[in-house]
Parts: structure tokens; C-alpha cells; sequence
């Protein structure tokens, strides 16, 4: 899931609260932060974020394909 919020620093401060393992969970780029969870825990987070006064201005569900998993984990970004 991806979310955009001018204050990512703030949103990534209020999911250290929720979550022990964030390192392994959340891709931080400029104005967004995507989340590896699983879809019961999103109506959590958005109250978290609302409760702290973080703006987001939008959520969307990224789904990625088994290569691009593959990729990820391989660190690999072509065939050699």
C-alpha cells in the first residue's frame, strides 16, 4: 500500500509505534511511504496517522508481480 503525505518523517515516527520490524516493511520515497502489511491493519494506521495529525492524501493497494518479487529479493534489476 502506498501513502502520500508531505510529513513521511512524522507518518514513518508513528509506524515505529505500531510495528517492531518497520525496517523490513516500508519504502520511504519523497512524499509517499509504501507498506508491505496485510490489508486488516490499513483502518489502524489511518487512525494512527489522523490521531497525530498527519495529512495523507491518498492510499492506494500496489500489487507487484512474482518477477518483480523476485527482483526485489535478488536484488537483481536485469539478466545477466
Amino acid at each position: 500500500m502506498r501513502r502520500l503525505t508531505p510529513n513521511v518523517l512524522k507518518a514513518q515516527m508513528c509506524l515505529v509505534k505500531m510495528f517492531t520490524d518497520l525496517q523490513t516493511k516500508t519504502l520511504i520515497q519523497e512524499n509517499s511511504l509504501e507498506l508491505f502489511i496485510d490489508l486488516n491493519q490499513i483502518p489502524n494506521i489511518i487512525a494512527a496517522f489522523v490521531q497525530e495529525e498527519i495529512k495523507v492524501f491518498g492510499a492506494d493497494r500496489i500489487t507487484r508481480t512474482l518477477e518483480d518479487r523476485f527482483l526485489e529479493m535478488t536484488g537483481g534489476d536485469g539478466i545477466v
